[in-house]
């Protein structure tokens, strides 16, 4: 049965290829609808089962991940920066402080449908604001 990969991250296609050496990637190009009133494991895993629903529906004989990341801080879920200067803004807000990542994923095949979250509590170091302006410059925010 072939795999498929319903995600573009280089991340998750890095670590897959460290247990799994031939899949496919083909990432979920729908709009992802995300419920902020649910616990953060809940959106993660809607958002993860959304994507690999879509690219299931056009490959029911795959077996097909799907997953989805976010990162909560102080009762919220942060967003991606869209910018530099939100990019700069996230970093100092979890500067010297705590927050969770939190990863759903879902696995969906012929008779397969799993699907699961986990949490990573992280505490970033204090950082400067000349390492942050360095970092957000570097295109990795």
């Amino acid at each position: 049965m072939k795999l498929i990969l319903a995600s573009a991250s280089p991340r998750r296609k890095e670590l897959l290829k460290k247990l799994f050496p031939d899949f496919d990637i083909l990432p979920a190009r729908g709009e992802e609808k995300a419920d902020f009133s649910l616990l953060p494991e809940k959106i993660v895993c809607s958002l993860a089962r959304q994507k690999a629903e879509e690219v299931y529906a056009a490959h029911p004989e795959a077996l097909v991940l799907g997953a989805d990341t976010l990162v909560w801080f102080e009762g919220r879920a942060l967003g991606k920066p869209k910018n530099a200067q939100e990019a700069k803004a996230t970093l100092s807000a979890l500067s010297g402080n705590w927050h969770s990542v939190y990863t759903g994923w879902c696995i969906l095949g012929q008779g397969i449908d799993l699907a699961g979250a986990c949490r990573s509590d992280v505490l970033f170091h204090e950082l400067s604001e000349s390492f942050i302006d360095e970092y957000v410059a570097g295109g990795s925010p």
